[in-house]
C-alpha cells in the first residue's frame, strides 16, 4: 500500500505546528495509518483500533465491549469480518468518541483551538440502516432484507448481475435510510458543539469523497464510475465571518479546495507553489469561475467483473465540458452543458485540446508528487478484513 510521502506535509502537522490540538477518527481503513494520514493527529482511532480494544479503562461504548469479547469466537469460525456485523452502530460510536475528546480537551486545554477529521461511512456499502431510519424515509418493511439487499448490491458492483426494478428501489431506499442516520449523528455534533457555546468560532465542513451508481447505468457500462453521479458531490461548509450563510453555490470547487480555506481561517500564510490546483473557497465562491478546470481520479478494480486488472481513470472538468482519460477508450470529451447524461462522446469540438493539456499537467504535479519519497507498507490482516467487509477487495 503506497504511502504518502514524507516530504508533503498534511493538514493536521501545519495545524499542530500552529498550537492547535488535533484529533481523527476513521472508520475506512484507506483513510489512516495505512496510507499516512494519520501524521499530525495527537489523537487518532479508526475502526480497527476500535475494536481491537485500544480505549482506556471504561471508557469504551458497550459495543465495542461486546465485539471484543465476541472476537475470539469469530476468530474461530472466521464466518464473518468482526467489523461488518457493527457497521451500523459505526457512526453513533464515532460521534461519542468526537465528543468525549472535546470535553476532554476543553477540561485540560480550553484556551487552544482544534482540528478533528472524522470519517463517517453510513452511506457506503454495505449498508445497515437502523428501523428507525426505515421508518422516517416511509419503508419500514425493509428492516429484515438487509442480507438480501446489500447481497444483490455486491452482486451488482461487481459487475455480476443487474439489479431487477424492485430491488434497485429497495437499494436506493436502503441508502437513503444510511444517510438519514448520518444526518442525524451530525445533528448530534452540532447541537453538541452549540451546547458548548463553540458554534460560531468553527468552521464545519461535510463532503464526500465520491458519489453513488446504484443502478442507473448499464452493468457494462466501464465508465460508470467517471459518471456526474459519481464525481459531483455534496459540499457543505460554514464559518460564520467567512462565508454568508443560506445559500448554494454554483462556483467550480473542488474538495481539495477545503485545504487552502481551512489553513486561511487557521491563520496561516500561503506559501507561493504549495498547491497550485486549489484556492480557497471563500475566493471561488466570490468569483464563479465557470472555466475553472477541476480535476480527478478513481481507480475501478471490478471494471471487468473480477479484481483484476485495476483500471485508473482521470476526468477534467468545468461548468461546460468534461474530458474522461480511460484505458480502454482513450480521451473521451462531453459537452454536458448540453449533453448532462454523458451519453455521447464529441471526436472533434475546439475545447478539447486544452482539456487534454490541462490534465496532462495536473497529472504530472500529481506524480512528481507521489513519487517524492513515499514508501509503501503490507496490509495488515485485520486491515485486509474490514477492507473486505467494505466491499473494496
Amino acid at each position: 500500500m503506497p504511502r504518502l510521502p514524507e516530504s508533503i506535509d498534511t493538514l493536521a502537522e501545519t495545524l499542530r505546528d500552529q498550537g492547535y490540538r488535533t484529533m481523527a477518527l476513521s472508520n475506512n481503513p484507506w483513510v489512516g495509518a495505512l496510507s499516512g494520514l494519520d501524521r499530525g493527529f495527537e489523537y487518532y482511532l479508526e475502526s480497527t483500533l476500535m475494536l481491537r480494544g485500544q480505549w482506556k479503562r471504561n471508557e469504551a461504548p458497550w459495543l465495542v465491549r461486546l465485539s471484543n469479547a465476541a472476537k475470539p469466537i469469530m476468530d474461530t469460525f472466521r464466518t464473518a469480518s468482526q467489523y461488518a456485523p457493527f457497521r451500523h452502530r459505526m457512526s453513533s460510536i464515532s460521534t461519542q468518541t468526537i465528543t468525549r475528546w472535546i470535553e476532554r480537551v476543553g477540561v485540560v486545554d480550553p484556551d487552544r483551538p482544534f482540528f478533528i477529521f472524522a470519517n463517517y461511512m453510513d452511506v457506503h456499502g454495505p449498508y445497515f440502516p437502523t428501523r428507525r431510519n426505515l421508518r422516517d424515509i416511509g419503508s419500514p418493511k425493509l428492516h429484515g432484507n438487509t442480507v438480501a439487499i446489500n447481497y444483490a448490491n455486491y452482486r451488482n458492483i461487481r459487475k455480476k448481475e443487474d439489479y431487477t426494478p424492485e430491488m434497485m428501489l429497495d437499494v436506493h431506499a436502503y441508502c437513503d435510510a444510511c444517510l438519514r442516520n448520518f444526518d442525524d449523528e451530525m445533528a448530534k455534533l452540532v447541537r453538541f458543539m452549540k451546547n458548548k457555546g463553540l458554534e460560531e468560532n468553527t468552521l464545519f465542513a461535510i463532503f464526500s469523497d465520491h458519489g453513488k451508481v446504484l443502478g442507473e447505468f448499464p452493468r457494462n457500462d466501464t465508465i460508470c464510475f467517471t459518471r456526474e453521479i459519481m464525481t459531483r458531490v455534496p459540499l457543505l461548509i460554514r464559518y460564520p465571518g467567512l462565508f454568508d450563510g443560506g445559500r448554494r453555490c454554483g462556483a467550480e470547487v473542488n474538495i481539495v479546495d477545503l485545504y487552502p480555506t481551512i489553513r486561511k481561517a487557521a491563520g496561516v500564510p500561503p506559501q507561493d507553489g504549495e498547491a497550485p490546483f486549489c484556492r480557497a473557497l471563500d475566493e471561488a465562491l466570490n468569483t464563479e469561475d465557470a472555466e475553472r478546470i477541476n480535476f480527478s481520479m478513481t481507480i475501478w478494480p471490478w471494471a471487468d467483473g473480477s479484481p483484476d486488472p485495476k483500471e485508473e481513470f482521470y476526468i477534467a472538468r468545468n461548468r461546460s465540458f468534461k474530458l474522461v482519460e480511460s484505458p480502454r477508450h482513450g480521451f473521451l470529451f462531453y459537452d454536458i452543458s448540453a449533453d448532462p447524461k454523458e451519453s455521447r462522446a464529441i471526436e472533434e469540438h475546439p475545447e478539447k485540446a486544452r482539456f487534454v493539456a490541462a490534465l496532462q499537467a495536473w497529472k504530472a504535479y500529481k506524480c512528481s508528487s507521489a513519487n517524492s519519497g513515499g514508501d509503501s507498507e503490507a496490509m495488515p490482516d485485520n486491515v485486509a478484513d474490514q477492507l473486505s467487509a467494505l466491499g473494496y477487495i
